[in-house]
């Protein structure tokens, strides 16, 4: 299965920019949910009657592009070291890179993105932000995976590039329990 997600994942992100393309579907049940400004998709459009989850935080889409955890875990695996001044020891964190599950999707966001939690919390990243930082979909924290509840299945974080220990503003910023991705 792991050599087919992969293949899929490869043949999405060769396509040319702008074609559209059929990704393919999960073979679990998906986890995160890229949208809005992408290219290749294995889902379509949104339904009212099916996506409660979408329905209720008013999001809609004409078609989607939906991960599995396996279609996630057979993207290049990153490890990043995570420090907040509140934590009691650093976190650490492994998963793709967002840029890597982006282009996937084949999403280029020439506006940012709107990252989704369950209970609602939507944070803004801009390009600027995206092209600043080294965003990690994290799956895994100290080796184990993200739970719901312990901030999973899906985190986005990201290390500081100038090494210092994340502020509020960073943590405020890492929206867990994400579910929705919406590209601009």
């Amino acid at each position: 299965i792991t050599a087919v997600v992969v293949s899929a994942v490869a043949l999405a992100t060769a396509a040319p920019m702008g074609a559209a393309m059929a990704l393919e579907p999960p073979v679990g049940p998906a986890i995160l949910t890229v949208a809005g400004a992408i290219t290749h998709h294995n889902r379509g459009a949104f339904d009212s009657t099916e996506d409660l989850l979408f329905a209720y935080h008013d999001y809609s889409f004409d078609h989607a592009a939906r991960f599995d955890l396996a279609m996630l875990e057979a993207l290049p695996s990153q490890d990043v070291s995570v420090s907040y001044a509140g934590w009691p020891r650093p976190a650490q964190l492994s998963g793709p890179w967002l840029r890597d599950v982006l282009a996937a999707a084949g999403a280029t966001p020439k506006e940012g993105l709107t990252a989704v939690a369950l209970d609602g919390f939507a944070s803004e990243i801009s390009p600027d932000d995206l092209a600043a930082q080294d965003w990690l979909v994290a799956l895994k924290r100290d080796g184990r995976p993200l739970d719901l509840g312990g901030r999973g299945p899906v985190w986005l974080a990201y290390a500081r590039r100038d090494g210092k220990v994340a502020d509020a503003e960073d943590e405020g910023r890492w929206p867990w329990a994400v579910f929705l991705i919406e590209v601009k």
